[in-house]
């Protein structure tokens, strides 16, 4: 699909936790039928929702007859039979690369750049040549999703293409080639990176920051320093911080000096970067940041000295405690007010949560904030408090809450459109039925939640023609109009609960998936994290 100004997402159906989700795109509905020629003949000339169809069950059907009119299909008025189309050609995979090759010379440039795209997310290194010369093609859509699917090939060829179209007037192209040179790994993308980080657009300086940290050069620490320090963007400041994680050792004497820079949230970032250093140099500045003006910076350098001092004693006894103070003298060094065990959660002012360094669960997009315990959940036995973590995503910014006996696990990277999920209680991780999960879909268009949530149900439709609709009912989220429904699937043994809101053309779909003997038990804490979900 194409977003204005160029950008090129393809929302995947996805799996997370090894199970299929029990919901559908809207876009990805599937028909049923075993003749290939008549479903041909339907892509050409049925309705727009029988094409859907037809394009869906020849990609399931994974016949080559049907390559060349899937190709053909990418130029079809409707965007959703284009989109389909482009599915089942990925899904078909090696067979589809030669015909798809030949397209990137098609006349139709909706054709050229769904091609060059799809060879890209196929990965054959056979298209690497066809895409390098679809950098140059007339039409600056396909010159810019060409020189992306070579990234994704690994050619360095694509570095300079990409670079240029950092210079783009869209920020979404530019901050496509920051996320591409990233992955690329070319040493000539540091500086055109490095001026991305003064961007307009918060987004692209993220996507840039993000990028430096997986090349690792060291002429972006102190520009990834400035960052944080000048940029009054959180999430912004949290990528920068993340890169000069990523970076390493040549960070540690830049960071070192950050400990004393005059903005305390430079110090805080700073301390909190040096716990993952390794580098036994940090303990003892660290050591003096434990007198810090700031209590958020005292408390973060007393966390990253106990880490670090764990970690570098651990590798060959690089830390030599007849120099350094231990873990356990720590307490003498710093003061009461440092020492004393603070319920407040660092985040109160920095969003972060480093409460303990048994709770380093945030990943980089995302923060796990404190436990919490809210007054209505206390009875007077104390054993039977319930703790819940405050889940944030800086990225797609939002939060929820969720109890502490879920366990939250993260997307793996090759599932487009998940986000988060959070197991229940004694769920087998490799296997699970019951959690609750947050996935995103990118809109090519401006959709109202009501015509997303109907596309949504027919696709469920499609794919699980036994379904039983129990509730469907208009809720909000966040003061947006949002869709509910609760439903039963495969023959009553699965329940499920989804909400569905649409915001700034991406939707978010929010789904509680369980067997249906353990829906009442897990009801009410999915409702509850469904329910506290909001964007910020």
């Amino acid at each position: 699909m194409m977003l204005p100004g160029g950008m090129l997402i393809r929302a995947k159906s996805a799996l997370i936790f090894a199970v299929l989700i029990l919901m559908c795109m809207p876009f990805l509905a599937q028909g049923q039928a075993d003749d290939v020629d008549r479903l041909i003949e339907t892509l050409s000339t049925g309705n727009s929702s029988a094409r859907v169809a037809a394009a869906a069950t020849l990609g399931d059907m994974n016949d080559t007859r049907a390559i060349v009119p899937l190709i053909r299909a990418l130029e079809d008025r409707e965007f959703d039979v284009e989109y389909q189309a482009a599915k089942s050609l990925e899904k078909m995979r090696e067979p589809a690369v030669e015909p798809l090759i030949r397209a990137l010379k098609d006349n139709n440039s909706n054709v050229r750049w769904e091609a060059a795209d799809i060879l890209g997310a196929i990965g054959n290194s056979s298209a690497a040549d066809p895409l390098f010369e679809a950098t140059k093609d007339k039409d600056s859509v396909v010159r810019n999703v060409a020189a992306q699917a070579l990234a994704k090939l690994g050619d360095l060829r694509a570095t300079e293409p990409l670079i240029e179209l950092l210079k783009s007037d869209s920020a979404w192209d530019r901050a496509d080639a920051a996320d591409a040179l990233g992955e690329l790994n070319d040493s000539r993308a540091v500086e055109p990176l490095i001026s991305e980080l003064d961007d307009e657009k918060g987004f692209v300086q993220e996507s840039a920051a993000e990028a430096l940290g997986k090349i690792r050069d060291s002429r972006a620490v102190v520009p990834l320093v400035q960052t944080i320090k000048y940029n009054s963007d959180y999430a912004v400041q949290e990528k920068a911080r993340d890169a000069l994680i990523d970076i390493g050792e040549p960070a540690t004497d830049a960071l070192i000096m950050a400990l004393n820079d005059s903005d305390k949230l430079v110090r805080y970032h700073a301390a909190y970067c040096l716990a993952y250093s390794n580098d036994a140099r940090a303990v003892v500045p660290l050591e003096y940041a434990l007198s810090d003006e700031d209590k958020d910076v005292r408390e973060m350098a007393r966390n990253s000295v106990l880490r670090l001092e764990e970690a570098v004693d651990s590798k060959e006894g690089l830390v030599d405690h007849s120099e350094y103070n231990t873990t356990e003298n720590l307490a003498a060094k710093a003061d009461d007010t440092t020492i004393e065990n603070e319920t407040e959660n660092v985040n109160a002012k920095t969003h972060e949560n480093e409460t303990s360094c048994e709770n380093e669960t945030s990943s980089e997009n995302e923060t796990l904030v404190g436990n919490e315990t809210p007054g209505d959940e206390k009875s007077a036995n104390e054993s039977d408090i319930r703790e819940y973590w405050s889940y944030e995503n800086h990225e797609f910014g939002f939060a929820l809450r969720f109890p502490d006996d879920w366990k939250d696990q993260d997307a793996d990277s090759n599932n487009a459109g998940m986000i988060v999920g959070f197991l229940a209680p004694g769920e087998d991780p490799d296997r699970p039925s019951c959690f609750v999960v947050v996935q995103y879909e990118d809109l090519p268009r401006a959709y109202s939640v009501n015509q997303y949530a109907e596309a949504s149900l027919q696709s469920l439709k499609g794919d699980h023609p036994d379904i039983n609709i129990i509730e469907d009912r208009d809720v909000t989220i966040s003061d947006l109009p949002a869709r509910e429904w609760v439903y039963r699937v495969d023959q009553g043994e699965y329940l499920v609960l989804q909400r569905i809101v649409v915001t700034d053309q991406r939707a978010f779909v929010i789904t509680f998936n369980s067997l249906s003997k353990r829906y009442a038990q897990l009801e009410g804490d999915a409702r509850e994290m469904i329910d506290s979900f909001e964007f910020f």
